[in-house]
Parts: structure tokens; sequence; C-alpha cells
């Protein structure tokens, strides 16, 4: 029996409650050091500090458009990738994400999934996770690695070697460079530092859940016993999945448009990138394949043995006696009551121990490969393009 939804007091933005552990941080006290109008407006924010400077200061030494490609900073198309697209889209991902997150952490006792003797193992696991979230060190971490990443592979995305808008004189680094590897990459870096701390700790929170004992209705019309609501994070992954498939696309079409490399080549370096979104994403929610595949093989006998002795009760009252229908028998419960068994009986056939459904995965495929459209515009002939849409279609 579900327990009655407790209505819960409204929580401070800057005072996250222990139980909206993802919504906690990393850096959840940044926006509330923003002016209240400048914090409504971090997706604008993030482009305007990391992309735009980029684009004046390089525009005032002359490398918007520069001699060469490479030293254009408006040809960059993987700067667009990570500090004009990306970037926003992490920042943006937040709004949906977080508050699903926070849900599906109170899902689990509004619903009473947890079983009595196992909530206060849950409690403790949503505690845990709100400590670890919230520790400043972290905070402290996820700096010290971007700043360090950021200055470590500047060389290496745009090698002195090469005259770019970043090194124009194969040496000497621009201003466009410099707030390049000191604002926009390190920026771009911390992002990714925060997110991959909150899905570590998502994975972690999953994992650990999936081991306590959960009060599962094997007859639940969601096929999943009760726990579909933990996929709903997902939509707002594939925002996140968007934005992974914006940085490998800028890269990409880097040197495919600019370096002159066949978009062929790139095929198997994109489909890794589909794995990673989809292992990354949705893999964590494939911890609940034991449970339910446990409740799949209780429910099989359970429902099973229910359902037989109500069909060999039927069975006999209708059949094995030699008793013919009367008017009177379109009036009685019998008939309706059996079907509404077996339907319910079903549910427990058509349980998905495998979590994940198509529309899932299409999805997150999808919302990572949407990048590649202008790409694939920009190299391949609109007639090419129809052509290979007719094919998927016939």
């Amino acid at each position: 029996m579900l327990g009655a939804t407790v209505p819960r007091p409204p929580v401070s933005r800057g005072e996250p409650a222990a139980d909206d552990p993802f919504g906690a941080g990393p850096f959840a006290w940044a926006p509330h050091r923003l002016p209240r109008w400048l914090a409504s407006h971090r997706v604008a924010l993030a482009a305007l500090v990391a992309w735009v400077p980029l684009a004046l200061l390089s525009a005032i030494e002359g490398l918007a458009l520069g001699p060469t490609r490479h030293q254009s900073m408006l040809l960059d198309f993987a700067a667009y990738g990570r500090y004009l697209v990306a970037g926003p889209a992490f920042v943006y991902a937040g709004v949906w994400i977080l508050p699903q997150l926070t849900r599906v952490v109170r899902q689990f006792l509004d619903a009473d999934i947890i079983a009595d003797h196992d909530r206060h193992r849950y409690e403790a696991l949503v505690a845990s996770t709100y400590r670890l979230i919230m520790t400043r060190w972290i905070d402290a971490v996820i700096l010290a690695v971007s700043f360090g990443l950021a200055v470590t592979t500047t060389s290496r995305h745009y090698p002195e070697s090469v005259p770019s808008w970043v090194t124009p004189d194969g040496g000497a680094r621009s201003l466009a460079g410099w707030w390049r590897m000191v604002v926009s990459q390190s920026l771009f870096h911390v992002m990714q530092g925060i997110w991959s701390w909150r899905l570590f700790l998502w994975v972690r929170f999953l994992y650990k859940t999936s081991r306590l004992d959960m009060n599962l209705v094997a007859s639940h019309p969601d096929r999943m016993g009760g726990l579909r609501f933990v996929l709903v994070p997902l939509r707002g992954f594939s925002i996140l999945a968007f934005g992974i498939g914006a940085i490998v696309a800028g890269s990409i079409a880097e040197s495919v448009l600019i370096d002159g490399k066949p978009l062929h080549d790139y095929r198997y370096l994109i489909g890794l990138q589909v794995l990673a979104v989809l292992v990354l994403f949705a893999g964590p929610t494939l911890f609940l394949m034991g449970p339910l595949i446990r409740l799949q093989e209780w429910g099989t006998f359970h429902y099973g043995r229910l359902a037989a002795d109500v069909g060999h009760a039927f069975q006999q009252r209708w059949l094995l006696q030699g008793r013919r229908a009367g008017s009177d028998a379109l009036e009685l419960p019998d008939f309706s009551a059996t079907t509404d068994l077996y339907s319910v009986a079903a549910n427990v056939r058509d349980i998905n121990p495998f979590v994940l459904n198509p529309r899932i995965v299409v999805t997150l495929t999808v919302a990572t490969l949407i990048p590649y459209v202008p790409l694939l515009f920009a190299v391949l002939p609109v007639e090419e393009l129809f052509g290979y849409a007719m094919k998927a279609f016939v």
C-alpha cells in the first residue's frame, strides 16, 4: 500500500535541503553570489564569458578573420562547439536535471519503495550523498584540475609550430589566447568537472539503492514494479548528450572543413561517442536489473498460482459441471473479475528486467548526433542528403 505523499515546505535556494543532495553542489553557492538578474540568465552568461571576449579580443588583434584559416578565430569550429554550444548546454541542463534527480530521491520514500527495515540505510545514503556534494574541497579540486588541464592541453590543441589565433607568431600567445586558456577553457573544464562529480554520485546512489530491500509491485502498470520514475532524469540527460555531441562535432568539423580530412574517417569516433553517451547516462539504470529480475521470478510463481486457482474455479463452475449460461450470466461478475485478474497478472509477464526501452536509447542517440547536422549540410550536397533521407524512410 502506497504511503501518502507528505507536502514539503519550500526550501530556500540558498540553503539546499538534505533530501535534495544533487541540487546542493558543487559550486551551489556561486549563483547566489551573483546579482539576481544575472543569476537568472546563467546560460547567456556562460556564452558571454567564455566565447564573446574571444571574438572581441581576436577582432582587436586582427585575428577574427586572419591571413589563414587557423589564424581566424571565427573559423574555429572547435571553439564554437565548446564555448558557444556545449558550455551553455551544460549550464541549462542543470535547470532540468537537478529537480528531476531530487524527485527521484524523494519518491523512493514517498511511494514506500524502500522497506521499513532499510529506510535508515537509505536515509544514510542520501545524507552521505549530500555531504559529498557539499564538500568544499571538491570545489577546490575541480578548480585546480580544470586550470591545470587548460594550461597543459593548450599546446596540444594549438601547437606552437602552427600559427593560429591563439599563437599567431608560432610562439607568443595572443590576448584572445590568454583569455581562452585562463577563462574560457578553465570554465569549460569546471563545468565538465561539476557534471562528472554529480554523475559519479548518481551512479553511486543508484548502485547502493539497488542493493536495498524494496517494496516493488509485480503487477504495477509501469512494467517496472513501480520504478519507472527512475528513468525520468534521462530526458534531461539528453541535454548533456547534446553538449557532448557539440564538443566532438566541433573538433571533427575543424578537421574536415579546415584541414580537409574526409568525414568518413571519423565514423568510428562518432560511433564511440554514441556508445559512451548511452553507457554514461543510461547505463547506471541497469543496476535495477537485479531487483526487477527477482521481482519477475517471484511474480511469475505467485501471480501464476493465483491466476491458476481462479481459472480452475471458473472452469469448474462454468464448464466442468455442464452448466449452461442463461441470461443472468451477463449480470454475474465472474467473467469480468477473471478477465481483470488475468490482465493484472499479464503485467508480471511484461515486466522489463532490462530497464531501458528503445525510446530512451533513440532519444539519447539523436540528441548527441544533432550537432552533426550543420556539418553534414556543409560537406554533403543537398541532393545526396535528400537521397539518404529517402532511403531511411523507404
